[in-house]
């Protein structure tokens, strides 16, 4: 638990604790006193989705990056093939 990164994650695993080891038990946790209840299920309930809406321009250039991250990538693989 002292390496995790994420708090919620850990919030998580100390909750698996104090339920004695079983995950299972913390969906029916009633322990609705303590801070960390919200948290229990591993995910930050009050974290809202972003939506964005793009322009048209700017999915183009979501595109072009994409293409270029997928050629990059077959490259890397045509090379490490090469070596084989």
């Amino acid at each position: 638990m002292a390496n995790m990164k994420n708090p919620v994650k850990a919030i998580h695993a100390f909750c698996v604790d104090c339920m004695g080891g079983h995950e299972s038990y913390i969906k029916t946790c009633t322990t609705e006193t303590c801070p960390l209840h919200p948290f229990r299920m591993g995910k930050n309930p009050y974290r809202t989705p972003v939506t964005r809406q793009y322009t048209p321009e700017q999915i183009e250039e979501l595109r072009q990056r994409m293409k270029y991250c997928h050629e990059v990538q077959r490259q890397k693989k045509l090379k490490e093939n090469q070596y084989e």
